[in-house]
This record gives C-alpha cells, structure tokens and sequence, in this order.
C-alpha cells in the first residue's frame, strides 16, 4: 500500500484507538473465559448475525465488497510479482 499524504486528525487517531481496544478488550475475554468450543462458536455465529444485521441496516455492506475487491486484487498483483 502506499503511504497517505494527508496527516490524520488527531481526534480521529484518538476514537480510532478506543474503539480497538474495545476490540481487543472483548476478544481478550472471549479467550480467556470458560466457554465450551460449542458455546465460543455460538458467539461467534451471534456476533457475525449481528454484524451482517447492522452492515444491511447502515447501508455500509458496499464499502465492505469495495474494501475486499481491492485486498483481493492487492493478493493478486503480489502474487503475480
């Protein structure tokens, strides 16, 4: 990828940061508790329903099948060099 000419606004650095470690703080502990491997894929399963759930409702699914097309043709153009 190449670099962004543009500096990124500091607040936006800031939101981005906290919303990562939500992230991390719920992947941390999904990881760390007692599910059973049926209960953990349970979770996942209602995680992704949600996911799917809101990306209809937000209208955002196209950015998503933008942002795949482009890491797929990033994967192709590597592979291919």
């Amino acid at each position: 990828t190449q670099a962004n000419p543009f500096e990124t606004p500091p607040s936006y650095v800031a939101a981005l940061d906290v919303k990562m470690q939500r992230v991390n703080d719920i992947r941390t502990l999904v990881r760390d508790s007692s599910l059973s491997d049926i209960k953990r894929s349970e979770l996942q399963g209602a995680i992704q329903a949600h996911f799917k759930e809101w990306l209809g409702a937000s209208g955002n699914s196209r950015q998503i099948f933008d942002l795949s097309a482009i890491e797929r043709d990033e994967m192709r153009a590597a592979n291919s060099g």
